[in-house]
């Protein structure tokens, strides 16, 4: 029988370790239709429904156990976390011995930026500490350094630096081991030539300890800036006495300032690296032996856009590795011959599927993400028989069932230059078609991202509907994903531009089409990207299509971002590239046409993915130009101001009741 970790609760004096296993699969069903017996969702409410619905998060191990350690005696503990970005953090961690119930310390005690266990064997450990690797013995206590020119904030290995980890690897780790753990890659990452932004943290109101704020320095590659130089470390752990390779770079392919994609070790003989060339529209995949000799199996070239390609997942026997990448106009999964470059892949059918499989494939967990509430089950690979449910979310189930819910409505739309778009319109329960009702757009809008979708949310978007009686719209248009290759790489060097024209107008459309839409208090609101555009579409909505708009935390101009990302879909700002457009799609270029709507900007002083320098800059440019406008700034909070989300909620609903002449709330729950 297969099992999985899905959960280690340990006591702190560690008297007991719960694994917590699957069990039998339950049918249930749940009611959803409204009733006069279901109540609206408060805010606070709605805002952490969604947090309390539980989804797969357990981890296969192998394909017949599910413990932690390879011969299933030895746990890996981690505790006191704390969180650095997005995926990084530090933590302690000890071995806990399963028979004996005794612990044992790593590196005594001391927080490590990541550790893992050899695939193999109980006695062995890697893991980051200061920036640099180690090998831990576990029976004698011994730690071999692999490398020693690890700098805190400067040059990293075994973890990504700040861009690499926000943009590239989506991680916390950049260690591979090789199946049979003789060998460890290690991604090195050096940061000595890239600028540093500087923000600061203010601490906590009158105490003595923040008489002035400590300053943070953060490495950080602007578009058109130095970015990181990248390698891999190959090591031979074998030894007593670890040897080293570098793997670099094919600069003939992708120049002299690369970036390392991904990395996948096939089997025990070879691993495959992907790389990219500045701009992330030529890629170079290199199949690796064991020793580190290198040579490219496949080269992928998007002229007229930017490589989009998924992790690679090869097969033991070396040959073939699959990933999703453009096959003509559609994102498809390659099979690529590591011998000659090929792609085998010869079906024309193309599903999409969220699973995890387990190491031998004999078992997957197949997830459901909607449109109601997520559940997963575990599914024998061979006949495809259901296991056992995972998670079926039983306790929200039976919430959701008291609680009112907005009616969901999807609508194509043919846009201004031919193509289509989608919008899903949540409606108020009981939506009366000769009554008017106001509007809010929330708008995300990043290149590939994709918000029309059938997958369950609850969220702010269920309050406004089932208290506010308001319509709540998401519109998908050019540039968003899962729509072809034609309409996604149609954004390429013009972020800010197609996506604007098509928030406009998909929302005239609506407020046209449908007679219950009230276009006299339509507002439109984004975070991040979508707060962005919110500020661009307003500063483009010459008709008055918009009442209002709040951005959260929005790039304001390309040149204030990272580099990776900016420049993967923008180019370089230089005059012999694309600085023109850089200039043209800030959003100060319109800024007149703030004057003419409410707005509201919201940030958090400490973020370091989208600076507050950008909301400073909107906010210097519209002070300038004599703008009345709403502003709140959260103190210390990052991207996500996860500390102030009430807050934060609270506030933009009070900007909503003033400008979409909604009921006031004078007090709101605790």
């Amino acid at each position: 029988m297969h099992w999985l970790i899905a959960l280690l609760l340990c006591c702190t004096l560690w008297g007991q370790v719960v694994i917590v296993k699957c069990g039998p699969l339950q049918t249930l069903s749940a009611d959803f239709k409204n009733g006069e017996d279901k109540k609206p969702w408060d805010l606070n409410e709605a805002i952490y429904a969604t947090s309390k619905i539980r989804s797969f998060n357990g981890t296969w191990i192998s394909g017949s156990s599910a413990i932690l350690s390879p011969s299933g005696t030895r746990l890996l503990i981690r505790f006191n976390v704390e969180q650095i970005f997005r995926h990084s953090s530090v933590a302690r961690y000890d071995i806990y011995d399963i028979k004996t119930g005794l612990s044992t310390e790593i590196h005594n005690g001391k927080k490590l930026q990541y550790c893992i266990w050899h695939p193999h064997n109980d006695d062995h450990l890697a893991y980051v500490y200061n920036n640099n690797v180690f090998v831990h013995r576990v029976a004698t206590g011994k730690e071999i350094p692999l490398t020693n020119d690890g700098k805190n904030g400067v040059i990293y290995n075994g973890i990504p630096d700040w861009v690499y980890e926000e943009e590239v690897l989506s991680n916390s780790n950049a260690l591979w081991w090789s199946p049979d753990g003789s060998k460890l890659l290690v991604g090195w990452f050096n940061d000595t030539d890239v600028e540093t932004y500087k923000y600061f943290i203010y601490g906590e109101a009158n105490d003595p300890e923040d008489q002035y704020p400590t300053e943070v320095d953060l490495k950080y590659p602007k578009s058109g800036t130095n970015n990181p130089l990248v390698a891999v470390r190959l090591f031979d752990i074998s030894s007593l006495a670890p040897s080293m390779v570098l793997i670099t770079a094919p600069i003939d392919v992708v120049g002299k300032d690369h970036i390392l994609q991904n990395v996948k070790w096939t089997n025990n003989e070879k691993f495959v690296v992907t790389w990219l060339n500045r701009r992330q529209n030529i890629a170079s995949i290199q199949a690796c032996s064991a020793e580190g000799v290198c040579s490219e199996v496949k080269r992928l070239s998007e002229p007229a856009g930017w490589i989009s390609m998924t992790n690679l997942l090869c097969l033991k026997s070396g040959e073939r590795c699959l990933f999703s990448h453009w096959i003509d106009n559609w994102y498809q999964v390659w099979n690529l011959n590591l011998q000659n470059g090929d792609n085998l892949w010869t079906s024309d059918l193309c599903r999409s599927a969220s699973a995890s499989f387990s190491k031998n494939f004999t078992y997957f967990m197949a997830t459901c993400a909607g449109p109601n509430p997520s559940y997963s089950k575990i599914i024998r690979t061979e006949n495809k028989t259901v296991v056992a449910g995972w998670e079926l979310n039983t306790d929200f189930l039976e919430k959701l069932s008291k609680k009112l819910r907005p009616t969901i409505k999807y609508m194509n739309v043919t846009l201004a230059d031919g193509s289509q778009g989608i919008a899903r319109l949540s409606l108020p329960p009981n939506l009366d078609e000769k009554k008017k009702y106001p509007l809010i757009v929330f708008v995300y809008g990043g290149p590939n991202s994709v918000r029309v979708t059938n997958s369950f949310t609850v969220g702010f978007e269920a309050y406004l509907t089932t208290k506010r009686q308001v319509i709540y719209a998401q519109i998908d248009g050019r540039g968003t994903g899962n729509k072809g290759k034609a309409l996604l790489h149609s954004i390429n060097n013009h972020l800010g531009e197609f996506e604007v024209a098509d928030q406009i107008y998909v929302t005239k459309y609506l407020q046209q089409e449908l007679p219950y839409v009230d276009a006299e208090n339509t507002g439109i609101w984004g975070w991040s990207y979508g707060g962005y555009l919110t500020a661009r579409t307003l500063g483009n909505d010459t008709y008055g299509v918009y009442k209002c708009g709040v951005s959260v935390a929005p790039v304001t101009s390309w040149l204030y971002y990272d580099s990776i990302y900016t420049e993967r879909y923008m180019g370089l700002p230089t005059p012999e590239d694309n600085l023109r457009k850089y200039m043209e799609t800030d959003v100060f270029d319109n800024v007149e046409n703030f004057r003419h709507h409410d707005f509201l900007l919201i940030h958090g002083s400490a973020d370091d993915n989208v600076h507050y320098q950008n909301s400073l800059m909107l906010a210097k440019v519209l002070q300038q130009h004599q703008i009345i406008f709403d502003e709140m700034t959260y103190t210390d909070e990052n991207h996500s101001i996860g500390s102030f989300l009430p807050h934060l909620y609270q506030t933009m609903d009070r900007f909503w009741s003033s400008c979409l002449n909604l009921e006031v709330f004078e007090e709101y729950e605790n």
